[in-house]
């Protein structure tokens, strides 16, 4: 991911105000093992078609839910940095996607305002 894909990632996020993560058919939000230091990652997307275009072959069992931006910042943010998630950047299939501590992912998102 380049610096101006993350750019145009943080600013659709703000612009749009929410967030796309999966969820199971249980509505139970999914986290996957991380290639980096963290326990878990949740692969978040700034767009809805994005994370649904990752709902194939071993992700076809999977929706996308939606997450407010204010709901995340206040409420999420700090029991992933607690847990040791990760958040995975606008993940796509045929790439390694970029991990980055939930803390900095805020952080990123506030200065992008």
């Amino acid at each position: 991911m380049t610096e101006q894909d993350l750019d145009t990632y943080l600013d659709t996020i703000n612009e749009e105000q929410r967030l796309y993560a999966l969820t199971t058919s249980e509505g139970d939000w999914v986290v996957c093992d991380s290639d980096q230091d963290f326990n878990d990652v949740m692969p978040l997307w700034a767009d809805a078609e994005q994370a649904k275009s990752f709902c194939v072959e071993q992700w076809q069992d999977y929706q996308v839910g939606e997450i407010s931006l204010e709901q995340f910042l206040e409420e999420w943010v700090g029991d992933l940095n607690e847990d040791n998630v990760g958040i995975g950047i606008n993940w796509r299939l045929d790439q390694v996607g970029l991990e980055l501590n939930a803390i900095d992912f805020a952080k990123l998102l506030v200065k992008a305002l």
